[in-house]
Order: C-alpha cells, then sequence, then structure tokens
C-alpha cells in the first residue's frame, strides 16, 4: 500500500519528509500567545454551548482534556484523561 511505502521510503532515506508549512500571522497569535489562546478556547465553548443547549457533558469534558494535555506534555496528562473518561462514565 502507499502508506507501506511511504514508510519503508522514510526509513531508508528514499522519501524525503516535508518540511513544515510556515504559520500564518494570525495562526501564531491565536496559538502561540495566551489571549489568541484564551479567545480560541471561548469560541469552542460558544460553539458546544450552542449545539449542546449544555445538555451533554463529554464535549466539555473533552475540551477540558485537550487544555490540560496542552498544558502538561508529560504522562500526568493521561491521568488526568482517564479521571475524566471514568467520571463520565459513572453518569
Amino acid at each position: 500500500s502507499v502508506a507501506i511505502e511511504t514508510a519503508e521510503g522514510l526509513a531508508n532515506g528514499t522519501v524525503k519528509k516535508s518540511k513544515p508549512k510556515r504559520k500564518s500571522l494570525i495562526n501564531r497569535l491565536i496559538e502561540d500567545t495566551p489571549p489568541g489562546q484564551n479567545l480560541m478556547w471561548s469560541k469552542v465553548k460558544e460553539t458546544v454551548d450552542k449545539n449542546t443547549d449544555g445538555n451533554y457533558p463529554a464535549p466539555y469534558e473533552i475540551i477540558d482534556c485537550v487544555k490540560y494535555g496542552l498544558a502538561h506534555p508529560g504522562m500526568e496528562k493521561f491521568k488526568h484523561e482517564r479521571e475524566g473518561f471514568a467520571k463520565l462514565a459513572a453518569t
């Protein structure tokens, strides 16, 4: 398959890894600055509120897990995710 051929090519050096694309100024401001991140998360919450009317806890727990995972790059994030899942499973 294409995936296997590409993986083999990357491993033996016949396929070169593509260079990452540069972020636009707007993306850098949103993704890489605290005010931009706050704006992004508030828009995410606003969209979830609009689509769920606040009736479903899972989307909010997912948002919390993603935010926590981005802020805590170690294995601790998996414990937080596991605890969030257990809390949802109990409801």
